[in-house]
């Protein structure tokens, strides 16, 4: 599994929000995804919590960080991710 972080400089300008979040938290990212082994991704988006197949933008975009994980704990932690699918 992976963390998967978005870099604010490849944010248009426009996305407001994503810039905010930067100038707070004084940091180069605005937005993390958790990428499942099976290339499945989770994480937020303005209509709530969701799984997605591709991110659908240029992986020079984010910076991965590999976390060791058993199949196990994958499996009970997309198991949460179901559960809190489609909430805001």
């Amino acid at each position: 599994m992976k963390f998967a972080f978005r870099k604010i400089e490849t944010v248009p300008w426009w996305s407001l929000p994503s810039h905010i979040i930067g100038w707070v938290t004084k940091g180069k990212y605005c937005h993390v995804e958790g990428v499942f082994s099976d290339g499945m991704w989770f994480g937020a988006v303005l209509k709530g919590l969701r799984f997605a197949t591709d991110i659908k933008g240029n992986p020079q975009k984010w910076d991965f960080v590999d976390v060791p994980m058993s199949r196990q704990r994958e499996d009970r932690l997309r198991f949460i991710c179901e559960i809190f699918e489609g909430r805001k």
